[in-house]
């Protein structure tokens, strides 16, 4: 047998192999898994508006592991001292990274997933609208309707404040509908629960649980409260001036 015609063989299926082998990921990489951490949350604020009382945020993440990762979820509710849960928030729209609107404004998006590369960071700034699903919306439905007939024939001077004519009757039934939504801004001690659900490169579901502490002192609650008085609806129906309250965060557990 030829030896040179063996070995020219040889090289040739090695090569063919190697090209192969070229065209998938070295093995290694099939067992490298991403790993999502989650940093403290940061500029965490209650605000008022038309929907009830929301919440902003950011929270940072990280994929610490050597595969992908993707972030599928990030649900935020506020509980009470004794853990019950006083406030729950719809899933978040999220800041996109790459849209502003006319005036160079954030647009927000209804956040659905965020894929994370090996040690890269993300950080989601987030808006968290109340949960309606046990409200009556059909009552608000009827008196925002009310109220955005009323705000049509406002006198909108360039000089001077919009004066509103708005139905006394129309202000208080719409405060008392808030009512349910924001009892329980009292003063008081209060948590942040944070769960946040992703996936490694294999499918495989995760968890991530954290609770931060937070106080309302007894003016940060009226503040909450007040705005949705008759007076101030009254004053405000068009909801363009808001309310902000940040409190101070105490980050007091995490698991995942």
């Amino acid at each position: 047998m030829n030896i040179d015609r063996i070995s020219s063989v040889g090289a040739t299926v090695i090569a063919l192999v190697a090209l192969f082998a070229s065209q998938f990921p070295p093995l290694y990489t099939y067992f490298q898994q991403g790993e999502i951490e989650e940093s403290e949350l940061a500029d965490f604020a209650l605000r008022c508006g038309k929907w009830g009382v929301f919440a902003t945020a950011k929270i940072p993440y990280q994929n610490v592991g050597d595969g992908y990762a993707t972030v599928l979820s990030m649900r935020l509710a506020i509980a009470d001292s004794s853990g019950k849960v006083v406030a729950a928030f719809q899933d978040p729209g999220v800041q996109s990274e790459t849209k502003v609107d006319m005036l160079a404004r954030p647009v927000f998006e209804p956040f659905v997933s965020r894929g994370i590369a090996p040690t890269e960071q993300w950080v989601a700034s987030a808006v968290y609208q109340p949960d309606w699903s046990s409200q009556n919306i059909e009552t608000f439905r009827i008196l925002f309707q009310r109220l955005e007939s009323a705000i049509e024939y406002a006198d909108l001077s360039l000089d001077s404040e919009p004066a509103y004519d708005v139905d006394p009757e129309i202000t208080e039934n719409l405060s008392k509908a808030y009512e349910p939504m924001i009892t329980w801004a009292q003063k008081g001690e209060y948590s942040i629960v944070l769960e946040t659900i992703w996936n490694d490169e294999d499918g495989e579901r995760h968890t991530i649980q954290s609770t931060t502490s937070f106080s309302l002192d007894a003016n940060e609650a009226a503040a909450l409260q007040r705005y949705y008085t008759a007076d101030n609806l009254n004053q405000n129906p068009d909801f363009f001036n808001s309310c902000r309250i940040a409190p101070d965060l105490k980050r007091i557990s995490y698991s995942s």
